[in-house]
């Protein structure tokens, strides 16, 4: 008598459902794969320091970076992988924007863009670090 596994006797329906609920298990909850960076982010830290008054963002594109620093609009080259980032140069409008900390914000924003050359991903956060410390962003839902 021949040994049969219960698995073998599943139809090819189910082993593709099966497929189908692990390839799901690695995707976030947006719908974005956990370790893409593309997409639009909100800033949440500056060196682990939470920052909740100044509203900074950047839109990851392929090979492009954009956004608001804190006060100006900014834009750039950007190279972005699973564990490594590039980005600059980066250009920026130059208003003033007087009131709070947006410009020491936005300082610490820019320079540490410049000097990332690592990016992690953890619950839903993406943290860009370099020399210059870190910048943590949390995905904005579409």
């Amino acid at each position: 008598m021949a040994y049969t596994s219960a698995f073998s006797r599943w139809s090819p329906h189910a082993w593709a459902l099966i497929a189908v609920l692990v390839m799901s298990a690695c995707q976030s909850t947006d719908g974005s794969s956990a370790g893409d960076p593309l997409g639009r982010w909100t800033l949440s830290a500056i060196d682990a320091t939470r920052i909740s008054d100044v509203e900074a963002w950047i839109q990851i594109e392929p090979d492009k970076l954009s956004g608001n620093a804190g006060c100006n609009t900014i834009n750039g080259k950007a190279q972005i992988s699973a564990a490594t980032v590039s980005i600059g140069p980066i250009a920026g409008t130059k208003k003033m924007c007087p009131g709070g900390n947006r410009m020491e914000v936005e300082r610490s924003v820019i320079e540490r863009l410049h000097a990332a050359d690592k990016v992690t991903f953890s619950d839903g956060a993406m943290t860009l670090s370099g020399s210059a410390g870190s910048l943590t962003w949390q995905r904005i839902n579409p």
